[in-house]
């Protein structure tokens, strides 16, 4: 792994032992990532809670807003903060994740003929520098119309305000309204911290930085295999392709991935349409209207990089197979070759495809129209 990559991976663990939301840091005398000790696991077990119940509240505001506007910014705080309350509910520690980065980080680029960053690394160091910024925004924006805007349909404290969009106040509650819009500007701040650094973590570090080295493998193969390497040398290849997918599998089928599937389309939705009728709406901040289209790019690029690279990977090893099949000489290396199973990245039953990326941004597009026009 590069050096620049590298930095970004330390910068996010240091973030997340700076805010008690990880149960890994960095290890600067091992240089790895090494899992946090017993104490520390509690003080993280304390803030899932804390992001529990921040979740909880955010859910509970969506019902009680009644513009269908107001409905949906509600909607996707809350989608973001069940998101990441998900991600981060890694009880007990997969050990098993911890493992697979160090030895991404470990890898020499030289085994794959890199001299430069690819493509899809630079993508990948833009969400790191993407998510951090958005992080800091959203969440000095957040708690700033805490305390001068507090009926706002995203924030917490929207639920201390009455129907009239009136903050509930009576003069012998100042002081107790003032105080607790003040505890929930900071709760904002520290809650979107949380929520972007385990975001970055689990889907960046772990999840990207997984599938860009499967990725990356399969290129080398590739290359390989346009040699002259032997059939038995291109099949012991394969077959350890397939055990690192297997791993990779195992650390971000059933939560990470699954998760990340489910939730990034949804959200597409829900920002796209958010931030186009809040452009076109005299009572709707444009700051505001600007950074939900800018967090929807952001998530846009996130998701297009994601799916076409788990369905490139499935891609190449089905053609390869098929290449593979015109080598085979004898019966022996038929057997083997019609043994041979193709890459592919789950998440939950399902997997994804070469044409999993389009089937995913039509449907977010179709759904984004009809919510737009039932709006119009």
């Amino acid at each position: 792994m590069f050096p620049q990559d590298i930095y970004l991976i330390q910068r996010n663990l240091s973030r997340g032992s700076n805010y008690r939301c990880l149960p890994v840091k960095w290890d600067t005398k091992q240089k790895k990532i090494v899992v946090k000790g017993t104490k520390s696991q509690k003080v993280i077990i304390l803030t899932l809670v804390v992001s529990f119940l921040v979740s909880s509240c955010r859910l509970f505001s969506t019902f009680v807003q009644s513009n269908l506007i107001h409905k949906a910014e509600a909607a996707a705080g809350s989608m973001f903060y069940w998101a990441s309350f998900m991600l981060r509910l890694d009880l007990p520690i997969d050990h098993v994740a911890v493992h697979l980065v160090n030895s991404i980080i470990r890898h020499p680029n030289k085994e794959f003929g890199l001299k430069k960053p690819s493509h899809v690394q630079l993508c990948i160091r833009f969400l790191y520098w993407a998510a951090e910024t958005n992080g800091l925004l959203i969440s000095l924006g957040t708690s700033t119309l805490s305390l001068l805007s507090p009926c706002q349909p995203i924030l917490l404290t929207s639920l201390l305000c009455s129907g009239n969009g009136e903050i509930l106040n009576t003069k012998c509650q100042n002081t107790l309204t003032y105080t607790t819009q003040l505890f929930l500007a900071t709760l904002e701040f520290v809650a979107m911290q949380h929520l972007m650094t385990g975001l970055v973590y689990y889907t960046g570090t772990v999840m990207m930085q997984g599938i860009t080295f499967l990725w990356q493998s399969g290129e080398a193969f590739e290359r390989k295999a346009r040699s002259n390497a032997s059939f038995v040398e291109l099949i012991k290849s394969y077959e350890k392709l397939k055990v690192y997918e297997k791993l990779l599998n195992s650390c971000i089928r059933s939560r990470i991935f699954l998760v990340t599937a489910l939730v990034v389309p949804s959200l597409q939705i829900l920002l796209s349409c958010t931030g186009i009728h809040s452009l076109h709406s005299d009572d709707t901040n444009k700051i505001q209207a600007i950074l939900f289209l800018w967090t929807y790019i952001v998530i846009l690029v996130f998701s297009i990089l994601l799916f076409s690279a788990a369905g490139r990977i499935n891609e190449s090893s089905q053609k390869w197979i098929a290449e593979c099949k015109r080598r085979c000489r004898n019966r022996v290396e038929k057997r083997r070759q019609m043994s041979l199973v193709l890459l592919r990245l789950e998440f939950g039953n399902n997997f994804v495809e070469p044409l999993t990326p389009l089937v995913v941004q039509e449907f977010c597009v179709r759904q984004t129209v009809s919510f737009l026009l039932l709006r119009s």
